[in-house]
């Protein structure tokens, strides 16, 4: 479901569409949390909205909807810096990467006893002295200084189906986009170890901080360190690829840390092999909207 709002028509409204469902399940002795996705059409938050259990109601708020949007959320069309949300929601999830300095306007539609999780980055640990970094940290103290129920998710590098090639931290899509366009795939580093995660696998996570209160800052990884040489001899064995690599022996921004306060949640995370190829499948399956989305 597709719905719009403006600072003129708040979000409020939206309940009555489900007020029947609400109303039944607060009768069985039970409530569906309202979840609410901020930048929720992006590579992350499509995952999940995906595969986030039925046990949640959760909104997408963001300027234009998703060419991969499924059916188990309803998208609304807003420009969160400057409309008001006016809703109340259980949990908000942000996922914006955005100047912090506009944050405080959205601060202020937040419910103050929600609990805010926030997508921050590994970046932090690796160059904390690049904009990105600082950008990053500022942010996680303006939401620190304003919520009372935070918890921060620092990531490291996240692959899987919705990511956009040449974008930062896309270096599986953009592996996979240019084998199938036959282009080289440049690589600065082959040697440099990178820590996975299906980004699937993120909504497991996301379910269990929420289901277990769970605050403070956290690394969102799953502890496993590949060196790229490995990734692509993954990628070739368990997919038949043959990846035309162009190595340019480039070290100086191939350094990654150990994720070291990994989120304390009972996770199964999927193998790196069926990552790999449930990404692939959806990299060819795309391949038209995706060079689209990059023209």
């Amino acid at each position: 479901m597709i719905l719009s709002i403006s600072s003129k028509n708040p979000l409020s409204h939206l309940d009555l569409v489900y007020n029947r469902i609400y109303l039944t399940q607060n009768y069985l002795g039970y409530r569906i949390m309202k979840i609410l996705l901020l930048g929720g059409e992006g590579f992350i938050g499509r995952n999940i909205a995906e595969t986030l259990p039925g046990n949640f109601r959760y909104y997408s708020l963001g300027r234009s909807p998703s060419p991969f949007r499924s059916n188990g959320d309803n998208f609304i069309k807003t420009d969160i810096y400057t409309d008001v949300i006016g809703e109340s929601f259980d949990v908000y999830v942000h996922l914006i990467n955005n100047d912090p300095g506009r944050e405080l306007f959205l601060i202020k539609n937040i419910n103050p006893d929600a609990h805010v999780i926030l997508f921050s980055s590994a970046v932090i640990y690796a160059n904390p002295s690049s904009e990105y970094a600082k950008r990053k940290q500022l942010l996680e103290r303006v939401y620190s200084e304003h919520c009372k129920k935070l918890t921060v998710l620092r990531l490291f590098n996240v692959y899987g189906r919705y990511q956009i090639p040449h974008r930062q931290g896309s270096l599986v899509a953009n592996i996979l986009y240019n084998h199938i366009n036959n282009v080289p795939i440049e690589i600065n580093d082959m040697n440099a170890e990178r820590d996975f995660m299906f980004a699937a696998d993120i909504a497991k996570y996301i379910e269990s901080i929420i289901e277990n209160s769970l605050y403070g800052i956290y690394d969102l990884a799953t502890g496993h360190m590949y060196p790229l040489k490995k990734l692509c001899a993954v990628m070739q064995k368990a997919m038949s690829l043959r990846l035309n690599i162009v190595e340019l022996k480039q070290t100086a921004d191939s350094s990654c840390p150990h994720a070291s306060r990994i989120v304390p949640c009972n996770v199964q995370n999927c193998s790196l092999e069926s990552g790999l190829e449930k990404t692939f499948d959806f990299f060819r399956k795309n391949n038209e909207i995706l060079k689209e989305l990059l023209s």
